[in-house]
Formats: C-alpha cells, sequence, structure tokens
C-alpha cells in the first residue's frame, strides 16, 4: 500500500526515486510526439484522407479527454486500494495507451478514406483515453513526493530529460525505420507496434518502481466534481500559469505537425529535414535541462521561464529564416526552439506543484488531483487544436491529399506549411509571455518558502 507519512521539506530524493518517476516519459513523451510528427501526414499522405477531416482526427480524442481529466483526478484523489490511489489508474491507463496506439497505424484494408478515417480516430479515442488514466494521477504525484520546490525542479528536470530521450527517438528512430521500411503503409504500422511496446515497457516501470514510496497527502476534498472544478479555475494563479503553457503547447503542436510536410514539399533537405530539425532542437533541449536547475538556483523560476520564452520566440523565426539561406542558421533556429520548448516543460511543470501549495495552505484541501486533471487536459487541448488549426489551414489553403503518390501542391498550401511551421508559433510563444507578468504568479513566488 502507498505510504501517506510526510516528508521533511529539505530531504534529497535518491536518485532511483528521481529515475522510477520520471522513466514513464519515455513512453507518455513517444505517445505525445509521434502524433505530432506523423499521424496528420499518415492520414492524408497515406490514406487518402481530406486535410481538413484528419485535423478533427487530432482534436476529437483530446476534446474526450479534457472533459474525462477533471474526473480522473477527482477519482484518483479519492481511491483507496492496497496499490494507493494514483497507481490503479496509471496501471489501465498503460495498457490502453500502448495498444491504442499501436492499432493507430494498423488500418485494415478498408474501402473508403472515410472508413478510415473512422477507424483510426476510435483508435485514437482508445490511445488517449489510456493516456488520461495515466497522465492525470502521474502528474499529480509531483506534488507528494516532496514539498521541496528546489527537489521538485531536479525532478521535473529528469524527468523532461527522459522526454528528451523520447523526442530523440522520436526525430531520429522511427524516421529511419520508415525509411528502411520504404516509407509506406505497412512501415507505419511497423512504428505503431515499436511505439506501443516502448510505451508499455516505460510507463510500467514507472508504476512498479513509485508504487511504494512515501508520499504527502493532505485531507482529500469532499465536494463534488463541478464545485472543485470551480475552485481550480478560480485560483488565478493556476489559470495565468496554464494559459501561458497552453498557448507554448499550440505553437509547439504547428510547428512539429509541420515538419514532415516542409521536409517533403519545401526543403531541399527532403526526407532528412525532420530527423535533423527536431533532432537538433530535442538535443538542445535536453541539454538545456540540464542547465535550468543550476540557473533556477539564481533567478525566480518565473523569470526563467520568461527567458526561456523569449529564446523560444527568436528560435522559430531564425528556423524560418533558415529554410530560404542555410542549413547553419535552420540548425541555429532549432538550437534556440529547443531552449525555448525545455523552459516550457521544465518551469510550467515545477511552477504547477508551487501554485497548488499556495492553494493547500490557504483552503487546507488537497485538490491535487483536481488541480493536474485540469492542468494536463489543458496541455492535450493545447497541442490538439495546434495539429487541428494546421490541418484545417492546409485544407484552406488548397492542400491535395494522396496515398503515396507524388502531388504538386499549389503556391497557397506551400505558404501555409512556411507559416505554421514558424510565424505562427513565434507569434502564439510571444503572446504567452503575457500571462507569465501576471501579479497572481508573483505572489506564488514570494509566498512559497525556499529551503535552507
Amino acid at each position: 500500500m502507498t505510504h501517506t507519512t510526510p516528508i521533511a521539506a529539505t530531504q534529497p530524493l535518491a536518485l532511483r526515486v528521481r529515475v522510477a518517476y520520471g522513466f514513464a516519459t519515455l513512453g507518455t513523451g513517444s505517445f505525445l510526439v509521434v502524433p505530432q510528427l506523423f499521424l496528420l501526414f499518415f492520414m492524408t499522405d497515406h490514406l487518402g484522407i481530406a486535410a481538413a477531416w484528419a485535423s478533427f482526427t487530432l482534436l476529437l480524442p483530446k476534446l474526450w479527454e479534457f472533459l474525462t481529466d477533471p474526473y480522473i483526478g477527482l477519482r484518483s484523489d479519492r481511491a483507496q486500494t492496497r496499490w494507493g490511489r494514483r497507481h490503479p489508474f496509471m496501471l489501465l491507463g498503460a495498457v490502453l495507451l500502448s495498444s491504442g496506439i499501436a492499432l493507430v497505424f494498423n488500418v485494415p484494408a478498408l474501402d473508403t478514406p472515410q472508413a478510415r478515417w473512422a477507424y483510426v480516430t476510435l483508435m485514437f479515442v482508445l490511445a488517449t483515453t489510456g493516456y488520461a488514466l495515466f497522465s492525470v494521477p502521474y502528474t499529480a504525484l509531483l506534488g507528494e513526493i516532496t514539498n521541496d520546490r528546489h527537489e521538485r525542479t531536479r525532478l521535473v528536470a529528469l524527468r523532461m530529460g527522459f522526454l528528451g530521450l523520447s523526442l530523440l527517438i522520436a526525430a531520429v528512430g522511427w524516421p529511419e525505420v520508415l525509411k528502411a521500411l520504404g516509407g509506406n503503409a505497412r512501415a507505419y504500422g511497423v512504428v505503431g507496434w515499436g511505439v506501443g511496446a516502448l510505451c508499455l515497457v516505460a510507463m510500467l516501470v514507472t508504476v512498479l518502481g513509485t508504487r511504494r514510496m512515501p508520499l504527502l497527502q493532505g485531507e482529500t476534498d469532499a465536494t463534488g466534481l463541478s464545485a472543485q472544478l470551480r475552485t481550480v479555475l478560480g485560483e488565478r494563479a493556476f489559470v495565468m500559469l496554464a494559459l501561458a503553457y497552453g498557448l507554448q503547447m499550440l505553437a509547439q503542436s504547428a510547428n512539429s505537425t509541420m515538419l514532415a510536410y516542409v521536409g517533403k514539399y519545401l526543403s531541399p533537405l527532403g526526407g532528412n529535414f525532420l530527423a535533423l530539425y527536431f533532432g537538433v532542437m530535442t538535443l538542445a533541449s535536453v541539454v538545456a535541462m540540464l542547465f535550468w536547475p543550476m540557473v533556477a538556483r539564481r533567478l525566480p523560476k518565473r523569470s526563467c521561464f520568461v527567458l526561456g520564452t523569449c529564446v523560444g520566440v527568436v528560435g522559430f523565426l531564425v528556423s524560418v529564416w533558415g529554410l530560404s539561406t542555410s542549413v547553419a542558421v535552420l540548425v541555429a533556429g532549432a538550437v534556440l526552439a529547443g531552449i525555448g520548448f525545455s523552459a516550457g516543460q521544465v518551469f510550467g511543470f515545477s511552477l504547477l506543484p508551487d501554485v497548488i501549495d499556495v492553494h493547500r495552505r490557504r483552503s487546507g484541501k488537497n485538490r491535487d488531483g483536481a488541480f493536474t486533471g485540469v492542468w494536463v487536459g489543458w496541455e492535450k487541448i493545447g497541442l490538439a487544436l495546434g495539429a487541428m488549426l494546421s490541418g484545417l489551414v492546409l485544407g484552406w489553403s488548397g492542400f491535395i491529399p494522396s496515398t503515396g503518390e507524388a502531388v504538386a501542391q499549389p503556391a497557397s498550401a506551400l505558404a501555409a506549411m512556411m507559416w505554421l511551421f514558424g510565424i505562427v508559433p513565434a507569434l502564439l510563444m510571444a503572446a504567452s509571455l503575457l500571462p507569465l507578468f501576471s501579479r497572481s504568479l508573483r505572489v506564488v513566488e514570494a509566498v512559497v518558502p525556499v529551503p535552507a
């Protein structure tokens, strides 16, 4: 049974504890990134599905998750089992997610694009339901493993290191598998099974490795879901942090969704573009994640978040410039974009438990699951909206779908790819700075103590 013994604020976490917690991100990161990179392209260029229809496949399951995430958070707050309150949900989620993502890319021989669209959408709903069951209680664990805010930053940084590794696998490993197998629909099926296996193993390591950790646990709120949601959404610091993070997820989603298209239709690098750009961006983000905890020892987390966001804005603009100038400029843009991405991940997730701490001290109630349910749902909506809007814009620009054959795209579609790749993400990142300057987040900085 999961222990609920309080942990001293300055007690350092053992490396094995941080590794056990972070390891799942190898799987959850793959699940988030692989559909962002490949699913829209797979549907439009291999299944013959219109871009507008394909874009809704990326949104509809996330809307379902957005509705269910707060409920899962509430149920995991109140669950009482011999495996604790979080882990039964995580175990079920690991199974559903891994099987669902494998089936998404293994489409049976269906006669019409509409039938193929319905199949992919249903399987993606299955996978995203599994992700909801795992990710909401998993994120809630972050605020229960330790109440030391610097330990949380280190914990998140290591977790983001695993995320970076999953991004490298997605950026370099899976494109190489696709290339080696001919880049056809069958190749995508093999990748689907590979991603599913990776997700299952990584998530099970965390479920089993964290099951007996001592966890902080306050008094659980017995009020209903709607009342808890009103309380969560009434916490202004949480709303401002979620808004900033959500805008950055929109930016990252639009950029990553376009990489396969830019490689095929715009860049002279062709099939090597995605691996080069996303690989460099990911490597830069992993390296930056190693340094952000040290920077956060000298600057407030919010200031670090702002700094990284500014670097990300410049990175996306330089990336657009690099497409028309040189590979060196493109690589520089990818490096800066990666630094911006890492700041959003490290400081978004490490500020979240600080915000929840302030609420817990004021109210005396444990609403970690409710807060993280809304947070994770908002993250998914940001990723899904970015991909969906990208698909809609492609459709409106005259993009021509296909089932694998070469197609000459109109100039309007090529221009849309360019904007969605860099200019729109830069504008969204810039907009995310506004909520980061809110007074409510400055108050959280002042209230959460710095351990001695």
